[in-house]
This record gives structure tokens, C-alpha cells and sequence, in this order.
């Protein structure tokens, strides 16, 4: 009995270790992140590359896609064919192989993921990047025009949500990269907003009380990306939070934002058949 609870103890010793050095190392990489960008010179360059986006798609339409197993190439090859503004996020390059189309921009937002995926950022192509700050370290060298933004993140945001009117200021970070996307294509003008491939469903999904429930009939991401990605942690409720804080301040804002997604489990937005749009 007691050699297992010195087995349990040694356990959660390790867990906590591991906790409090990952959160050391985020602190530690933050700062050295804004320190090098503040000492690289592009702080009123970056700034000013940000305000010259305002409105530059005035009451234009766009699509925001997500890497949900909806997302089909088929699609993204009518968007390619009828040029429309796109935004994609984080591993979208898998699907690459299978169509033509790239998107228009691109954004990662996760604090450690452009560590893990520098190669993959970097090869994807698009107009122009978007990052956090605080991710300057990792992506300081990657290849094509990258804007960074001053991001607000913290767990306060799910009590009091909040969605940015300049991006050049800042702009916010609630559970999901998409959020940010919403943020800067408002900020370009784009009154219509049409979401594809967000299926708001993960295997994995974190309750508010922190319990994970695993539910293997769902894929959380579309068949070209890693399998190692379905265990990746979604958190819903706080997904949900920023949804509907987004379709708060389009709603506010004479601003459209439709879910085009084929299937999925988002109901925030209204929904409407991607087919109908061309």
C-alpha cells in the first residue's frame, strides 16, 4: 500500500513538474519573442502595414476556412475558380495535393504551435500571415509577408468576450483561431463573412469542469491531416463563447456571417447551402 502510494505521489510530482516548466518556458519564449521584435526594427512598420488593411475589402464577400472533415477539395476548388477572398489557419497546406486553390490570407494563433509546424507556416502561401507577437521567436524567418498583432488571450475573455474594431491595436484570442479571423475580416471591410469546414466538433472535448469526454465516431480535423491530430483537446463551450460573441458584433455592425459548412454541429450562425452561393 504504501509503495503505491509513493507510485501515485511521484506521479502527480512529475505532472506538476512538467506544468510548471512548460508554463516557464511560454513566459520565457513570450518575452524573448517581443524583445526581438521590438529590437528588430518592425514595430511602426508592422503597425502601419496593419492600418493600410482597413477596408481594403469594403463590402466585399469572404470565406473563412476551418479544417473540419467537411472540408472537401471540390469546394475549395470552386472557390479558386471564382477567385474568392479566403482565410485558412494552421495545417491547412495537407489538402494543397488536392486542389488548386490557396487562400488569400493565412493566420496561427496557438502559443506553441508555429514552434511545432515552422516548415509547414512557412511553405504555405499566401498574400500575407498573420501572428502573434509573442510568436516572433518561431517565425521571425518565415518566408512571405507576415503581420503580427498585439493579442489579448486571457480566460477573462470567457466571462467578457470581446471582439476587436482595429487590429492595428490589438485583437483577441477566445478558443479558437477562427475568432481572429472573423477580427481581421471585419477590419478589411468584408461585410459578409461565409464559414466553411468549421465542423465545431472534436473527439476530444474539454468540459467546463475540466473533465475530457472522448467520442471515437467523431474526426476532429479533415482525412489529409496527421492522425496524431484527432487527440488534440477541443473545448467547446469556450469555442461557443466566441461564436457567439462574433455573431453578436456582426449583428451590431451590419455585418453577415453565414455557416456554409457541410454538416457539422455549429448553429450559431445561420446556415446556408454552399452550392447556392455560385
Amino acid at each position: 500500500m504504501k509503495k503505491l502510494t509513493k507510485q501515485l505521489n511521484m506521479h502527480a510530482l512529475l505532472k506538476i513538474s512538467k506544468r510548471i516548466l512548460s508554463l516557464g518556458l511560454y513566459i520565457f519564449c513570450k518575452y524573448i519573442s517581443i524583445l526581438l521584435f521590438i529590437t528588430s526594427g518592425k514595430c511602426t512598420k508592422n503597425r502601419q502595414k496593419l492600418k493600410s488593411l482597413y477596408n481594403i475589402h469594403k463590402n466585399k464577400r469572404c470565406f473563412i476556412i476551418g479544417n473540419g472533415p467537411s472540408l472537401k477539395p471540390e469546394d475549395l476548388e470552386t472557390l479558386y475558380l471564382n477567385n474568392e477572398i479566403s482565410f485558412a489557419v494552421n495545417k491547412i497546406s495537407y489538402i494543397f495535393p488536392e486542389t488548386n486553390w490557396r487562400p488569400t490570407y493565412y493566420s496561427v494563433f496557438d502559443d506553441f504551435l508555429p514552434r511545432k509546424i515552422k516548415n509547414i507556416i512557412s511553405e504555405t502561401p499566401a498574400s500575407k500571415k498573420f501572428f502573434r507577437k509573442n510568436s516572433f521567436l518561431f517565425t521571425r524567418k518565415v518566408n512571405g509577408e507576415c503581420l503580427y498583432c498585439n493579442t489579448k488571450g486571457n480566460r477573462n475573455l470567457l466571462k467578457n468576450p470581446k471582439f476587436s474594431a482595429d487590429i492595428s491595436e490589438k485583437i483577441f484570442a477566445i478558443a479558437t483561431v477562427t475568432y481572429v479571423s472573423m477580427q481581421i475580416a471585419v477590419y478589411m471591410g468584408i461585410t459578409e463573412i461565409y464559414l466553411l469546414g468549421i465542423d465545431n466538433a472534436y473527439s476530444l472535448d474539454r468540459k467546463k469542469n475540466g473533465t475530457i469526454v472522448k467520442n471515437n465516431s467523431i474526426k476532429s480535423y479533415f482525412g489529409a491531416l496527421e492522425k496524431t491530430d484527432n487527440r488534440n483537446v477541443g473545448a467547446l463551450w469556450e469555442m461557443d463563447i466566441a461564436y457567439k460573441a462574433a455573431n453578436e458584433y456582426a449583428k451590431q455592425n451590419d455585418i453577415k456571417i453565414y455557416n456554409a459548412t457541410r454538416g457539422g454541429k455549429l448553429e450559431i450562425f445561420e446556415r446556408v447551402n454552399f452550392d447556392s452561393l455560385f
